[in-house]
């Protein structure tokens, strides 16, 4: 065999080491790629079993809480039902105090046709016949005008004249309407 020939064999065998070398550092870093994500994996796992662990824990302590507060709630209600048979019905309808309210403005345009206060008004009874007031009264319109005027509130209005509230706030709206509008 010549030169020729063994340098060739030796040119094929540092070839074949090459790529033996180079096969190796590629699969070699394929293997170890797999194998941190073959370990990643695991964690990951481990990590997902912690987590339904600690969800099933909490969903059976949510499932105890939900009981207790039922068996609270049906003790709270006998204790109630035992309560209520003891006392008295109160009546449907109690008398609830209203609220306090804020002096009601009126526009200074608003001026009620007769201009002096007048006294509260009496309630009507039953037995008074109905005639025209006296022309030197003044109407009850002019009155809840004037007292609003002097700063009172509806009910401080109402309360003072014996009617609704609603009836004040109806005439001191009207008065005001009705001067926004001739203004």
């Amino acid at each position: 065999m010549s030169t020729e020939h063994y340098t060739f064999a030796l040119f094929i065998a540092c070839l074949v080491s090459l790529v033996a070398i180079l096969c190796r550092a590629l699969f070699g870093s394929v293997k170890r790629r797999r194998r941190l994500y073959d370990e990643k994996e695991a964690k990951l796992m481990e990590t997902f079993r912690l987590v339904e662990s600690i969800m099933e824990e909490w969903n059976d302590q949510v499932k105890l809480s939900i009981d207790e507060m039922k068996e609270l709630e049906n003790r709270a209600a006998r204790r109630l039902e035992k309560i209520m048979s003891r006392t008295l019905p109160l009546p449907d309808s109690a008398p609830i105090p209203p609220p306090p309210a804020e002096p009601i403005a009126i526009p200074a345009t608003a001026t009620p046709s007769k201009t002096k206060p007048a006294k509260p008004a009496e309630p009507i009874a039953e037995s008074q016949t109905h005639s025209d007031p006296a022309p030197e009264k003044p109407t009850r319109t002019d009155t809840i005008v004037a007292l609003a005027k002097d700063g009172k509130t509806i009910p401080q209005i109402a309360r003072e004249l014996a009617i609704a509230q609603n009836e004040v706030n109806l005439v001191i709206g009207l008065t005001a309407n009705s001067n926004s509008y001739n203004s």
